[in-house]
């Protein structure tokens, strides 16, 4: 899966100067390296990706994948040849990749809850997953927390500017 994953990120990275790191060293490297912090992204190794959160569009994708699912949902519904959408789909290729077929998307529906008596309604974005025979979409919730950890990571990867990835497991 790590051979897999490097060979994926090396043809997809639209920059050269990206690397993973396993240690939670940003500190060094913006010394020693010159780097300014903001140029650099810790991924914690505890992630917190809502497989079903209510869409927002004016949050930024947290490291810990907060708010990513939103954000994918924003990318997919961009117009042709975006930055936003080129990016969702070479993050789709890469997942595609790297796990042997397996595909992931993002949906929109509208679910309405009955809290204290009144009902409330949200529109909430969803991921799911299908298997390689893509006969049905699984929801995520219901697939572990892999495919949604290195969902996390490609994202960051293929998805943002940052110059380093540090990868904290």
């Amino acid at each position: 899966l790590i051979s897999r994953l490097n060979q994926c990120l090396h043809k997809q990275l639209r920059k050269e100067s990206h690397v993973i790191i396993a240690a939670p060293i940003s500190k060094l490297l913006t010394k020693y390296l010159a780097l300014p912090p903001e140029q650099i992204v810790l991924i914690p190794p505890k992630r917190v990706v809502s497989f079903n959160e209510t869409i927002s569009f004016n949050n930024h994708t947290r490291p810990d994948g907060e708010w990513l699912v939103s954000k994918l949902l924003y990318s997919k519904t961009q117009a042709p040849d975006t930055p936003n959408l080129k990016s969702f789909q070479r993050l789709k290729e890469c997942f595609n990749e790297i796990t042997g077929g397996y595909e992931f998307d993002v949906f929109s529906k509208f679910e309405l809850s009955n809290e204290n008596g009144e009902f409330e309604g949200r529109n909430v974005a969803q991921l799911k997953f299908t298997g390689l025979s893509q006969a049905a979409w699984i929801d995520a919730e219901d697939c572990g927390l892999g495919f949604s950890d290195l969902l996390v990571m490609l994202y960051f990867a293929v998805c943002t500017d940052y110059s380093i990835i540090l990868l904290e497991e």
